[in-house]
């Protein structure tokens, strides 16, 4: 069941939440979609060694045809039915899962209830650890609770995972201004500027921040 659970974490559900409630005096930019999580990629092991010229395989040494060749018997092939539709079935749960507690953390995020929140997001991120989003979130609920060097550290690692994870930028931006770090808050929101569109709802937010910040002495300019 190990097995299944670190190789499910396949979600092709999108949840759209409504809403628009401020953390604090934050960003509410918290995620309201889960991505695609690709199972991490089979690795082939390493070979031990280099092949010497006296190591050279011959024709001779070759196994024969019926060896090469096994014919899989009707019995087999329907274990091996069998073993996929569990399979499929187990997927299927833990997206299920991953779903419902994504959904909860965003919900209790708009209300502003970040401690249970974090509860919810925890339960994601055993599922789906890379998920840029959970963690993403995850740095939000830490920032709605003052937690700014935990928040910091969720924001930089869906970054991390996800270089064009706008809305992680702004709450990494948030989270240097909490631990007072104006020189790396100034350069997150920078870069948030950056990739962020001309329209967005933030922009001008982010804009009065980044123009606050940078007139003060501790700018280090």
């Amino acid at each position: 069941m190990r097995d299944v659970r670190i190789r499910a974490l396949l979600v092709t559900a999108t949840i759209t939440i409504a809403g628009g409630l401020l953390i604090a005096t934050q960003s509410d930019e918290y995620d309201t979609s889960i991505p695609n999580v690709l199972p991490p990629e089979i690795s082939l092991p390493a070979v031990s060694g280099r092949m010497q010229p006296d190591q050279t395989v011959q024709a001779s040494q070759l196994p024969t045809a019926s060896l090469q060749k096994k014919t899989k018997s009707a019995v087999d092939i329907e274990k091996e039915k069998v073993q996929q539709a569990l399979t499929a079935h187990a997927q299927e749960r833990i997206n299920a899962e991953i779903t419902q507690h994504f959904q909860q953390g965003v919900t209790l995020l708009q209300e502003k209830k970040f401690s249970e929140a974090i509860t919810s997001l925890h339960r994601v991120l055993q599922l789906a650890p890379t998920m840029p989003e959970g963690n993403t979130n995850m740095g939000y609920a830490l920032l709605g609770l003052k937690r700014y060097a935990a928040a910091r550290d969720f924001f930089a690692a869906s970054i991390q995972l996800n270089k064009n994870q706008i809305n992680a930028y702004y709450g990494l931006a948030m989270a240097h201004d909490g631990l007072n770090d104006l020189p790396a808050a100034i350069s997150a929101m920078r870069t948030y500027q950056h990739l962020v569109p001309a329209d967005d709802k933030y922009r001008q937010r982010a804009d009065a921040i980044l123009k606050e910040w940078e007139a003060q002495p501790s700018a280090g300019h």
